[in-house]
Order: C-alpha cells, then sequence, then structure tokens
C-alpha cells in the first residue's frame, strides 16, 4: 500500500503497454493521460510547497521570498473570483447609460417635431438614428453609424395614401 503522503509526489509517466490497458477503459491518448499525471502531481506540487502558515501569526513570520511565492496563486485566485463577480453579480454590470441624441438641440429637454401630413408630398422620411444634418429629415448619415457600431437603424418612412 502507498502511503499518503507520497501520493501526487511522484509523477506518472505511461508506457505504450500500460496506456492500452487505459486507453481502452477510458477512450484516451498516451498524450492525454501523461497531461492527466501533470495535473495529478505538479499542481499538487505546487501548492504543498507554497508557505501557507498554520495559525495566524505565521504570516507575520513569513519571509520576502515567502510573500513572492504567494502572488502568482493569490492573483490567479483574484482574477477568477473578479470573474466570477462581472459574470454572476448584477451590481458589477454596469448600465446602459448612453445617450441616443449627442447633436440635436441638446439645450432642450425633450425634442419634438410636429410635421402635417398634408406638408408630405408622396413620401418622406424620418431620421431615427438623431445622426441626421436635416433634423427631423433622414439624411442617410445611419448608414456610416450602422457601419461602425453594428447597428441596424433606419428611417421612418411615411407615405401618402393613393387616392
Amino acid at each position: 500500500m502507498i502511503p499518503a503522503s507520497a501520493v501526487g509526489t511522484v509523477p506518472l509517466k505511461f508506457t505504450e503497454k500500460s496506456a492500452a490497458r487505459f486507453r481502452f477503459v477510458f477512450h484516451c491518448d498516451l498524450e492525454d493521460l501523461n497531461t492527466m499525471s501533470l495535473i495529478k502531481s505538479t499542481i499538487p506540487n505546487y501548492l504543498s510547497g507554497l508557505p501557507i502558515p498554520d495559525t495566524f501569526g505565521g504570516w507575520f513570520k513569513l519571509g520576502f521570498k515567502d510573500w513572492l511565492a504567494l502572488i502568482p496563486p493569490t492573483a490567479l485566485l483574484a482574477g477568477a473570483g473578479y470573474t466570477l463577480y462581472l459574470a454572476y453579480c448584477p451590481a458589477a454590470r454596469k448600465p446602459n447609460n448612453s445617450r441616443c441624441n449627442n447633436k440635436v438641440r441638446m439645450h432642450e429637454a425633450k425634442v419634438v417635431d410636429m410635421v402635417d401630413v398634408e406638408d408630405i408630398a408622396e413620401k418622406a422620411a424620418f431620421c431615427r438614428c438623431w445622426k441626421s444634418k436635416n433634423w427631423p429629415y433622414c439624411d442617410g448619415s445611419h448608414g456610416e453609424h450602422n457601419k461602425i457600431t453594428g447597428d441596424n437603424a433606419g428611417p421612418v418612412v411615411v407615405k401618402r395614401k393613393a387616392t
């Protein structure tokens, strides 16, 4: 029987013969088995070699090199924690507060235009992207906006009914 202290300290290497038996059972090749042995031996050896004290007071007795050795795993855990925080915590998601109107009559609280249907000849295209230089009519400025942002903005077309 292997003592518990020896588990994970010896890197496992599979030969073609021993790998053939495992390949039959686990459906993986020799390279996968050696990768598993890397995970089963190298990572536990690295973690067991970290200078983690047994008591709270032990943290104050760590030397400079001990603290340096703790930086990579701490950074990894902090990065993983932050990634999980951004992915699963709604408070971490930034609200989309971008304005749609960045140039048309910015001094007004609300931009409202009235157009009588009788004033429209055959049809009129009204801007919905707020980029038009001929507001409230569309001048095609949404085309460049759509290319840059991947948006699909377009005008509202009002057509006079044929009588």
